[in-house]
């Protein structure tokens, strides 16, 4: 139901009240309320009668072609839109010139077609003339003019029934201006009087001068407000006893909208005019339109009285009532003149069986009440959400209806017009997709209410694909059962009721093959529907031609992907972006992958969790049994935005969780290189490992045997007039300080505790260093995960880690000898820890293996806090001193 409007579009110009409205205008007038069938139209005008001269009210507004055009893509620079309205007379003035500035411009704006309801509108055109340099032409002709009725929506079901002013331009040039002037004479009669309006404050092409002037009197009060971020303050004076008040802007900047774009977000500031000053106005304006008639349509009671004999509690009969409205009222709109709000009367919705989304929640109302429940129609907005609250209090707020149901100390919100809703039970059919809404019921405080949370509303899926693989040389099976639940289940029930089996194949297949190259379908996709709890169930059978495939060498490689996973984390482009983003929310997806191996096969297994603010992935790899692996993926939404000031982490979380998905089983084919699964022994690695261990032992040996021939004495205890008596309390204190006590009770903990991390940290990378088959996977170029540094690196890596080891035991040992070598080589120590850790973080980048994260960088600050704050100690400490002497 969404429009969007990035140009003036003068070749296009709707006679509503609203002209060049934001892309959420464009839907007010038909989507709000619905429009009963007018029983004739006015006849169209001829050419000449459509043709008259401005108004005298109106202010002539001056144009200067600018020296130099500006380029854009629509190939139209808009010199001048300027709207007049007078609420007095119902009049509206419409003064467009734009600039043909490249062939497109030339292509969209040599044809001029205005749109307006000859229900209620009369059209006068002023003038319409082609600048060329200093030359003007004229080229209204009213054998030209051809007068169409044109449709714009049927492919939503909806009449409007408008009449539409044709004009061909003929020789039009690059470099022409197209001057075009008209007014609308009448408003919709359903506003009763009052006035309702919004116009574009910016756009997406140039626009020099845009103008937009209300004429009203003074005792009419009109409120208006800018929504967006346009600044503008209104130039107010007297005239002729009316109030005449003008908006300007000069210059616009153009704004380049974007993808996925949330509806609650204003794109195109606009000017949002309305003369009703409160919802509870809006709601008494509504009331009367929806009233139902005071003796009930006998068709509709008819109706009422056989569910009432069919079903037992209110809740069943409020569930056939909707399930009858649902499916039994096909949705069509005609909305002509006053019906572009006013619903038809239940009775003849009933009888004709079709109606739009105003016409069914009246006929529900109807249904409900003759039951004895507690319904009203509530206003929404299809995709607005929490934007409504910063418009005025409007009726063009809204552009859609839906049925509001008090029943058991719940309010449930149900909309009619969804054919393919299903669940035996109001809290699988309640809505709060639509946000904040306005019902039309007599109430203590009338404002907008926001819904309660909907379990129906949930984009839910659960999705298990099982591999099962006899030999890795030949095709493998695919087996995917698909369960699909809330608005996930609807929206499937919607596609395979609009497509045939033979395409819904084609498409599922289409889908997978870029995932698995050579999968065929082995069994049509085959559905069922369980409407009790609002789900669908889908199972799809395939064969993979090549699961594994031949790579460089003798290896075979497969790739599992969760497709659903990809299809959740695939965002637009995130760099530059300035606006929000939109997401899918609620949405829970789950995807279970299960592979079936004819050999035993070893995995590490894993776990992993990407939480952001919007969204949260956690991801599994395990293995059930040597033969098994399985893949299990969790996505989970938690807003309906993301704010431009959040896209970077955004960007990088969604990255991080990208990288989380797919998994790769490789098998080499060579039985000299093949390994049986298990741990196989990396000797060349595990010699390196016992020569470093040996070196570092050895030298560590040497230094712990050396000793200090002529011991250090402490510093003696002295003052300015002389030593100190050995025996006095000063003396008595020294002593007192020295001995592995204070911080060094601080550093003798952690001595304690840094081996057995390093340790523990050994024996977690033991296969990247220790094993064969992974050091050969890494290192033999023809496979698939070859990186030509990790053969330097990781012995490197290796030696610096066991060097550390075997420093923090010898310092563990000099520190509880007391000896004089400990001040020194603690220093040392914490130079080391920071040049270890620079090779570890530039070791990182260079492998490629995981992007260099905040862990590392925290861990590189805390080396330098603690070197900053220990080297000094020992290099001033009285108690050090006092205490290392040996």
């Amino acid at each position: 139901m969404r429009r969007t409007s990035s140009c003036p579009r003068p070749v296009t110009i709707t006679s509503r009240p609203v002209n060049h409205r934001p892309w959420f205008m464009g839907l007010l007038l038909f989507g709000l309320l619905l429009r009963p069938i007018l029983a004739s139209v006015p006849p169209a005008a001829d050419g000449q009668s459509l043709i008259g001269p401005a108004p005298d009210w109106v202010t002539p507004t001056p144009c200067v072609t600018p020296a130099a055009p500006q380029p854009n893509p629509t190939g139209q620079d808009f010199l001048l839109l300027d709207q007049q309205v007078r609420l007095a007379t119902g009049e509206a003035y419409t003064h467009q010139v734009y600039q043909i500035v490249s062939d497109s411009g030339r292509q969209n704006g040599g044809q001029i077609s205005i749109s307006f309801d000859p229900s209620y509108q009369e059209l006068f055109l002023h003038h319409l003339r082609l600048v060329r340099g200093t030359e003007v032409l004229e080229r209204l002709d009213p054998a030209k003019i051809q007068l169409i009725q044109q449709e714009r929506d049927l492919d939503r079901q909806l009449y409007n029934g408008q009449r539409t002013a044709l004009v061909i331009l003929e020789d039009v040039r690059i470099g022409d201006c197209i001057d075009l002037a008209f007014t609308l004479r009448g408003r919709n009669p359903v506003f009763e009087g009052k006035f309702v309006d919004a116009t574009f404050l910016e756009w997406a092409v140039p626009v020099r001068d845009l103008r937009y002037r209300m004429l009203t009197a003074p005792d009419r009060k009109i409120a208006t407000k800018v929504v967006g971020t346009a600044k503008l303050t209104p130039q107010l004076r007297e005239r002729e006893g009316e109030q005449d008040v003008l908006w300007r802007r000069s210059d616009l900047p153009i704004i380049e909208g974007e993808e996925r774009v949330p509806g609650a977000h204003t794109v195109f500031s606009f000017l949002d005019v309305s003369e009703f000053s409160s919802w509870q106005e809006v709601v008494r304006w509504a009331e009367p339109l929806y009233q139902l008639p005071a003796t009930p349509d006998p068709q509709v009671a008819e109706l009422t009285g056989k569910i009432r004999t069919k079903t037992a509690s209110p809740e069943a009969q409020a569930l056939a009532a909707l399930d009858f409205v649902q499916q039994e009222i096909r949705y069509l709109g005609i909305q002509m003149g006053p019906g572009s709000h006013r619903p038809s009367e239940p009775g003849e919705v009933l009888r004709r069986r079709f109606g739009d989304c105003k016409d069914k929640s009246r006929l529900l109302v109807a249904l409900l009440r003759g039951l004895g429940l507690e319904a009203a129609p509530a206003l929404v907005h299809s995709y607005a959400r929490e934007g409504l609250h910063s418009r005025l209090t409007t009726p063009y707020a809204f552009d859609h209806v839906i049925v509001s149901l008090d029943l058991g100390g719940h309010r449930y919100l149900l909309d009619p017009t969804l054919s393919y809703q299903r669940g035996e039970g109001l809290a699988l059919r309640h809505l709060d997709r639509y946000g904040p809404y306005l019902r039309i019921a007599p109430a203590d405080n009338y404002r907008l209410e926001n819904p309660s949370p909907a379990a129906g509303d949930i984009l839910d899926t659960e999705i298990t694909s099982v591999f099962h693989v006899t030999d890795l040389g030949k095709p493998a099976t695919l087996a995917i059962k698909t369960t699909y639940a809330g608005r996930a289940a609807e929206n499937m029930r919607a596609y395979f009721a609009n497509r045939t089996l033979d395409q819904i194949s084609r498409e599922y297949l289409n889908y997978f093959t870029p995932y698995y190259p050579g999968i065929r379908q082995t069994k049509p996709v085959e559905h069922r529907d369980s409407p009790v709890d609002n789900r669908y169930f889908v199972t799809e059978e395939y064969a993979v031609e090549q699961l594994f495939r031949a790579e460089a060498g003798d290896l075979l490689r497969a790739e599992l992907q969760p497709t659903s996973m990809w299809d959740h984390t695939r965002m637009p482009n995130l760099a530059q972006r300035r606006l929000p983003l939109a997401l899918s929310h609620p949405t829970r997806a789950r995807e279970r992958l299960t592979i079936h191996l004819p050999e035993e096969w070893k995995i590490d297994p894993q776990k992993d969790r990407v939480t952001d603010a919007a969204f949260e992935l956690s991801h599994e790899v395990s293995q059930p049994d040597v033969r098994t692996v399985q893949l299990d993926y969790t996505w989970e939404s938690k807003a309906h935005e993301v704010a431009p000031a959040r896209m970077s982490e955004f960007a990088r979380n969604t990255e991080s969780a990208r990288r989380n998905l797919g998994y790769q089983l490789t098998w080499n084919q060579n039985p000299a290189v093949a390994q049986p699964a298990g741990f196989h022994p990396n000797w060349s690695q595990i010699g390196l490992a016992l020569g470093t261990v040996l070196a570092g032992l050895y030298a560590s040996w040497r230094l712990v045997r050396k000793r200090n021939p002529t011991p250090a004495e402490p510093p003696p205890l002295s003052t300015e007039s002389g030593p100190v008596d050995p025996y006095s309390y000063k003396a008595r204190a020294a002593q007192e300080t020295a001995g592995l006590g204070g911080w060094l009770l601080l550093v003798g903990f952690g001595l304690f505790i840094r081996p057995v991390w390093q340790i523990i940290a050994l024996y977690e990378g033991r296969t990247g260093y220790f094993d064969a088959a992974v050091w050969e996977r890494l290192t033999s170029p023809s496979s698939d995960a070859y990186n030509r540094y990790y053969g330097l690196l990781a012995p490197l890596e290796l030696i610096v880690f066991l060097l550390l080891f075997i420093y923090s035991l010898l310092l563990l040992v000099l520190f509880f000898r007391r000896s004089y070598l400990f001040p020194r080589t603690i220093q040392i120590f914490f130079i080391l820890q920071i040049a270890a850790t620079l090779f570890t973080i530039a070791n990182v980048r260079i492998l490629n293996f995981e992007a260099v994260g905040y862990e590392h960088y925290q861990t590189l600050f805390q080396c330098c806090v603690a070197a900053a704050i220990w080297i000094p100690y020992f290099q001033v400490s009285r108690r050090v001193k006092l205490t290392f002497t040996r």
